[in-house]
């Protein structure tokens, strides 16, 4: 008689929940999961490369820093299955999701702080900046209803009186997901013209 040669079949991974495209915005944090059964390991890949740190947990969350551009990309996750003895045995491996990093608002030239006008001369102001979706001009806490470019980078009062002087400020909207961004404050001084209240009467004398 032979001795008795004993079968172990090893079962293979298999991706039961696969992972789903991902949209943040610069500076966010990034976290992508899914799941398997059978699974001995995991590991994630961006752009068929293995992500590390932190790539070989069930859950990817970038650790360390928040989202750049560089992280943008095809992302899958691969389920490790366990070994058959010394044989390693086939993983499995889900299907491509797209991982997008959307670029956040930079402001490179903010508003003038302080701006002093003589009443009845024109107020400008304005912001650069850039991924910006919308612009909201604001006069103290309140959006802007007089004057004109109030949706734009650029406003201004053509003909300030007394009553235009205030703190204004620009509310921007950026791409989905990033976040709204209010610029710095521009205070606004008008100075009132003199005004003759009592004119010179007439004389007569001898």
């Amino acid at each position: 008689y032979s001795t008795n040669d004993t079968l172990e079949v090893t079962t293979l991974a298999v991706i039961t929940t696969p992972p789903t495209a991902f949209q943040v915005c610069e500076d966010q944090s990034i976290s992508i999961t899914g799941a398997a059964s059978n699974v001995a390991s995991y590991q994630w890949l961006r752009n068929g490369v293995a992500i590390s740190p932190n790539g070989n947990v069930q859950t990817y969350t970038k650790g360390g820093n928040p989202a750049t551009m560089s992280d943008s990309g095809m992302y899958r996750l691969v389920a490790l299955s366990n070994p058959a003895g010394a044989t390693t045995c086939k993983a499995d491996t889900s299907v491509a999701v797209l991982g997008a990093v959307v670029r956040k608002i930079q402001i490179t030239t903010q508003p003038l702080a302080n701006t002093f006008v003589c009443q009845n001369s024109a107020f400008n102001t304005s912001i650069v900046a850039q991924n910006v979706t919308g612009y909201q001009w604001r006069k103290g806490a309140s959006n802007v209803s007089t004057g004109t470019g109030g949706t734009t980078a650029n406003y201004s009062i053509a003909s300030t009186q007394p009553a235009d002087a205030d703190v204004y400020s620009v509310v921007m909207t950026g791409n989905t997901p990033c976040p709204s961004v209010t610029s710095t404050n521009n205070t606004l001084a008008v100075t009132t013209l003199a005004a003759i209240t009592t004119p010179p009467a007439a004389f007569q004398v001898c």
